[in-house]
């Protein structure tokens, strides 16, 4: 039970609170995960849905689904949640677990993941064995220490690296280096310790190594994988993620800065570091309704300057009609 009114009034009123603005305060961390879930409820997809009641408050009904002010029906049902982290007004808040409606009306819940992507989908299909889309989606599903926005973006980085078979300039299998394989070995990653390279990984060690790539290779500095979890949009979280796994090193960060101050110049600095700065000012514009678009939109066009053959694959991440 909310300690206030569940209506965006209520909830804007309780984080000017002084139990939400003082960390130190006694009651702090119980009042903002209240905050946290309050807007859970109200946006249970964490995005809006394309027509006019976008511009209306939302609230909730006495028979416990969500309205707007019109009274338009916008989401209904309740499902249990599992405890996660949230950015709300640009702050990161952990989320107990709850419940909350069980989706915006109209909304796919497994938002487009029940087969290949479109654009690699008629090559997928004819390189791939029958079932390794299920296949390697379930083994993502089941990676420990990674939540829903990680497991999201291993999923689609899968797509759009056409799956299972070896590159054909290189060692690279699902987008996987030996060096990168090699790595992860010498990590301690469990299960790869007869594996010789990319192309004889199982799906199970291919999602681990995939893993571990994004954990410790492009995003140790940041949070390492779970730091996609604080945007509150597993969409934005996989457009992040692959242009760090596609570009890596120092141009995937790059690319991400350059997008950020394209939406609010000047706001970080483009030294290719990717560390918590450019995590937390990527997260405040994916985290709004307002900003997530444009973001997507100049992160697709940067990276298809840098490499324009890859065009399709990039503008898949701006997930246009998908928002």
């Amino acid at each position: 039970m909310l300690p206030f009114p569940l209506t965006e009034a209520s909830l804007k009123a309780a984080m000017r609170d002084p139990r939400y603005t003082e960390s130190s305060h006694p009651a702090s961390k119980a009042w903002r995960d209240s905050v946290a879930q309050g807007f859970a409820t109200l946006y249970p997809d964490e995005t809006l849905r394309g027509d006019h009641t976008d511009q209306l408050e939302r609230h909730q009904g006495a028979d416990g689904h969500i309205y707007a002010s019109d009274g338009t029906k916008v989401a209904s049902g309740t499902v249990r949640v599992r405890s996660y982290t949230r950015t709300v007004n640009g702050h990161v808040v952990e989320v107990a677990a709850h419940d909350r409606s069980g989706g915006s009306e109209g909304k796919a819940a497994d938002q487009g993941q029940s087969a290949p992507p479109a654009n690699k989908k008629a090559f997928f299909d004819s390189k791939n064995p029958p079932g390794t889309w299920d296949d390697f989606r379930g083994k993502a599903q089941s990676l420990p220490n990674t939540g829903e926005a990680g497991k999201f973006a291993l999923v689609e980085i899968f797509g759009q690296e056409g799956g299972v078979p070896k590159d054909s300039t290189s060692s690279a299998s699902a987008g996987i280096l030996q060096e990168t394989l090699d790595n992860a070995k010498d990590a301690g990653v469990p299960g790869l310790e007869k594996t010789t390279t990319p192309a004889k990984l199982s799906n199970e060690q291919r999602a681990a190594v995939m893993r571990y790539k994004l954990d410790q290779e492009e995003l140790g500095h940041a949070g390492g994988i779970k730091a996609l979890e604080s945007f509150g949009d597993a969409q934005s979280a996989a457009a992040m993620a692959d242009t760090l796994y596609r570009h890596g090193g120092v141009d995937g960060p790059k690319l991400l800065q350059g997008a950020i101050n394209d939406v609010k110049p000047g706001a970080v600095p483009k030294t290719g570091y990717m560390g918590k700065q450019t995590l937390e000012a990527y997260g405040r514009l994916a985290s709004s309704p307002e900003t997530k678009g444009r973001l997507l939109d100049a992160l697709a066009k940067r990276r298809t300057t840098v490499a324009p053959y890859e065009k399709a694959r990039f503008d898949y991440y701006r997930y246009s009609g998908r928002r």
